[in-house]
């Protein structure tokens, strides 16, 4: 019996304390550059000590390996329109269609865009100059959309909800 439980308690140890995957970078420095030959540009950037997986090539004075590096990440903010259209959009939610009632008059041709969550473009329709625009969305499944009305280098945005 005494050999059971000090079997068990080695194993017990060995599970908590056992060998444990890690994820490692063992790139010690690096950097980018932009080569200009005649109208063509080419980034290239490279690391020191960096692993590569995918292949390699060797040449008397040094050695290429492909591998994987992280790009640069630019974050863009999305600002409103500086010149926004007035106007106001009901029911919301929505059942088969949505009124947009605008609170100044309209010239021109008004453009209707209507996306998903995912920002796909699923509805597009041009449309006469209205005061109050009646548009169908009884074909759509339940969800959140966003839509966006433009006229007149104006833009209205609005989410809505589809039961």
């Amino acid at each position: 019996m005494k050999y059971v439980f000090s079997f068990l308690g080695f194993m017990m140890v060995a599970t908590l304390f056992g060998q444990q995957a890690q994820r490692t970078n063992v790139g010690m420095s690096g950097g980018s550059y932009t080569v200009v030959d005649g109208e063509s540009q080419l980034y290239v950037s490279q690391s020191i000590g960096q692993g590569g997986i995918i292949g390699s090539s060797q040449g008397s004075e040094y050695g290429v390996r492909q591998g994987f590096q992280q790009p640069p990440i630019r974050v863009v903010s999305v600002s409103q329109s500086d010149n926004p259209l007035s106007a106001v959009v009901f029911p919301n939610p929505v059942v088969t269609s949505v009124t947009v009632k605008f609170g100044e008059s309209v010239q021109g041709t008004i453009k209707g865009k209507l996306f998903d969550v995912s920002g796909k473009e699923i509805f597009y329709q041009e449309y006469e100059p209205v005061q109050a625009l009646s548009v169908d969305l009884s074909h759509l499944p339940a969800g959140t959309y966003i839509l966006v009305i433009a006229a007149q280098g104006k833009q209205f945005t609005s989410r809505l909800i589809k039961n």
